[in-house]
């Protein structure tokens, strides 16, 4: 029907607009509109990214560089509950990276599941009573050794005696066949170190053992 209706009525001119152009094309004030959209990242997917970095980081330097003890202190359950949260944060606000973020997310979980100290298996797994005459072993990081906590630096004359004792008291407490006492040390100036040689009171406070103590600093 319509070319009848052109060699009827002739050629269409298109209108033109004000600006000169014609109707029907973008105007000059239309370029944005004509330009391609760019695509942000959501940020759900950026914050998964980053979780996932971080969750890797740990892996690789956590107990390896002591810079990074900073890091450390984040608290183990942020290991479980990050993960739940980004993804639940996917699934109901990033609509076009819906699946990489989820994909990312379900890979932190993956690796720093593990370090939030959640036991799954707890409710229905008891661990099994030590049998008759088992090696109790007792592991303490003693932060410094007898030095008092609210000293920054050992007292020139040594540790009081008080707080000397209160330390060896606590020790055979613990009535253990094996003690692995971490910070065999003192805190010096300048955080350096200071040995200790403290091996023939820890003889004296554990009568009856079989192998000397051995100490390494």
């Amino acid at each position: 029907m319509t070319a009848p209706l052109r060699a009827l009525l002739g050629p269409v001119r298109r209108a033109r607009r004000a600006d000169g152009t014609r109707a029907g094309m973008p105007g000059r004030g239309d370029v944005s509109r004509a330009s391609p959209v760019r695509r942000r990242v959501p940020l759900v997917l950026c914050a998964a990214i980053a979780w996932l970095a971080f969750v890797v980081l740990h892996r690789a330097l956590s107990g390896r560089v002591w810079w990074w003890q900073g890091p450390e202190l984040v608290p183990p359950l942020a290991f479980a509950a990050v993960p739940v949260v980004l993804l639940a944060a996917a699934l109901a606000v990033a609509r076009r990276a819906r699946r990489v973020a989820a994909v990312v997310t379900l890979a932190s979980a993956a690796l720093g599941g593990g370090l939030s100290g959640l036991d799954l298996a707890a409710p229905w797994h008891h661990a099994a009573p030590a049998p008759p005459g088992a090696i109790k072993v007792f592991s303490w990081n003693t932060w410094y050794w007898d030095q008092p906590v609210s000293a920054m630096m050992p007292p020139p004359t040594g540790t009081p005696a008080r707080d000397a004792d209160a330390f060896y008291r606590h020790l055979r407490a613990q009535d253990a066949d094996v003690l692995l006492l971490q910070e065999y040390v003192y805190f010096g100036p300048d955080s350096r170190p200071i040995k200790v040689d403290d091996l023939d009171r820890l003889r004296r406070s554990s009568p009856g053992t079989t192998s000397p103590p051995r100490a390494r600093w």
